[in-house]
């Protein structure tokens, strides 16, 4: 889950569930598009499996959660990742590797 700072009510909530618990990911909003992209990081699969090239979208505007395909390269440990207008990019220097 997530949870959501209100600066005019000073508070935290909790409210939003995400498709999977990812460690160590990036994360970049959109603010344009009210969508918060979550990618890299350590995610294990169902069958225990380590990945560490899965993005998710959070769409604020919808409430809802959704599965990107898989990036080509990985991005273990806290990546860094950034938009431009339709494009979203994501980098490690632990791992060597950029890509949009």
């Amino acid at each position: 889950s997530s949870d959501v700072f209100d600066f005019t009510q000073t508070k935290w909530t909790r409210k939003y569930t995400k498709i999977c618990t990812t460690e160590y990911a990036g994360i970049c909003y959109d603010q344009f598009n009210q969508k918060i992209f979550i990618g890299g990081g350590s995610f294990t699969t169902k069958n225990n499996a380590e990945k560490y090239c899965h993005v998710q979208l959070h769409d604020l505007m919808k409430n809802k959660w959704y599965e990107l395909p898989d990036t080509y390269l990985d991005y273990g440990y806290k990546p860094i990742m950034w938009n431009n207008h339709s494009l979203l990019f994501m980098g490690s220097l632990n791992d060597d590797s950029l890509e949009y």
